[in-house]
């Protein structure tokens, strides 16, 4: 086993093992616990085409018991230790998550690896969960968010695996059985598509032991799954949804960026004082503050391999669903105009990196970072670095990204609402 310091603040210790393993540990001992998650590039994005909701559904599976414990053993041995356990899907990742005391770790780290190498996926857990999907797609099918959501993913990304809806359709789902997931699960869980992200009470010894001891026998794999497709860019459009509602839902976007993309801080600055700064953002202040058409609006980029998104999005009266969607492409014409003040720059510099500590404040948030920065290859020294490339970012920089990555006549405009919302 070799153990390298990759980076400073917070250290990050590299952790590769005997058995082929990796995995990222920042210690904490301020209190006897470990957290812990296994990552595997498997989310909904990389299902088969015709089995949408696989990933979601294998994902909830790993909490309903093994080939060596029942549901009920397996939750009453997590009970015992005070341990936690986890699992869900996303769009890229399929995640299980452990919490455990120190003193149980052997116990804990043992319930982890017989979820992971060793699940049941047994017909009545799958025909109760996917009942559960179903109640849940119907009440989206009820929620005007949710609605707003899904149409504006299928249109933004067409026929591209990013459209896969993360749960579903109903039909999809009632077709998947137990060997679906048990085959998506053999595909996906090996070591080239896995990384190990640990924040705790527990030394980098103590932890390679305990990696290969539980996980060393996982395949090896070929490599982690990649995004290779770039989404097609859509046409402009413009889709309606009448629901009998007195409120309506407005999502205004286009295609976005990569986290890899070399603008991307200065996209993160530009949409900070734009929208994605609550209070003190452009959009909150004309649209709420000023004319009281909102309690909230924002606006924001979810980088995504390839090509992420951009949305932004609000909640009005129905009555002013259109004349809100308008002030927010006028918003967005006024910072592709001119440099931002240097009062508003310095403002939003000054809260990016004054509040930056708060990102690192728990072993939660760290343990998050540790996973994607592994997942997204974006260098052990990412927050080290990432107050220093905030500060590099200058008001000229933000109006070219402005001018580049805002792109209202490609807008995709999304309203879900009353009758009036459109007149």
């Amino acid at each position: 086993m070799t153990v390298t310091t990759v980076s400073a603040e917070p250290k990050i210790q590299e952790i590769k093992t005997a058995g082929g393993l990796t995995a990222w540990l920042v210690e904490s001992r301020s209190i006897p616990m470990i957290s812990m998650e296994v990552a595997f590039r498997a989310g909904s994005a990389f299902e088969p085409a015709d089995k949408p909701g696989l990933a979601s559904l294998t994902s909830n599976l790993l909490d309903e018991g093994t080939e060596n414990l029942s549901d009920r053993d397996f939750k009453a041995s997590l009970e015992r230790i005070g341990a936690r356990f986890g699992a869900g899907a996303d769009k890229l990742d399929l995640t299980l998550t452990l919490d455990t005391l120190t003193e149980h770790k052997e116990a804990a780290f043992a319930l982890l690896a017989d979820a992971l190498k060793n699940p049941a996926f047994t017909p009545l857990a799958t025909e109760r969960l996917q009942d559960m999907v179903k109640a849940a797609l119907k009440r989206q099918e009820e929620d005007p968010g949710s609605v707003a959501r899904k149409a504006f993913s299928k249109v933004l990304y067409g026929d591209h695996q990013y459209a896969t809806p993360l749960l579903g359709t109903a039909e999809s789902v009632a077709a998947l059985t137990p060997a679906d997931a048990r085959a998506y699960h053999a595909a996906q869980f090996n070591k080239a598509n896995m990384v190990i992200a640990v924040v705790g009470d527990i030394s980098a010894k103590a932890l390679g032991k305990l990696l290969d001891e539980h996980f060393a026998e996982l395949p090896a794999g070929d490599a982690r799954n990649v995004m290779t497709a770039v989404p097609a860019v859509p046409k402009a459009q413009k889709i309606h949804i009448t629901r009998p509602i007195p409120q309506a839902t407005v999502m205004l976007g286009h295609l976005g960026l990569s986290r890899e993309h070399p603008d991307y801080f200065n996209v993160f600055v530009m949409n900070h004082i734009l929208g994605g700064g609550g209070f003190s953002s452009r959009l909150m202040s004309e649209i709420r503050e000023k004319r009281g058409l909102t309690y909230g609006v924002s606006s924001g980029f979810g980088p995504l391999p390839q090509r992420g998104s951009f949305v932004a999005q609000l909640a009005t009266k129905n009555a002013d669903a259109l004349p809100a969607a308008k002030l927010v492409e006028v918003e967005i014409k006024k910072m592709q105009a001119a440099e931002v003040s240097e009062a508003e720059y310095n403002d939003a510099v000054n809260y990016l990196t004054g509040s930056f500590p708060l990102r690192l404040d728990s072993n939660d948030k760290i343990l998050g970072y540790l996973t994607t920065m592994q997942m997204e290859n974006l260098g052990a020294d990412y927050l080290e670095v990432w107050t220093d490339k905030i500060k590099a970012v200058t008001r000229a920089d933000i109006l070219a990204a402005a001018k580049t990555h805002l792109q209202p006549e490609n807008f995709i405009e999304v309203i879900v609402g009353g009758e009036e919302a459109f007149k």
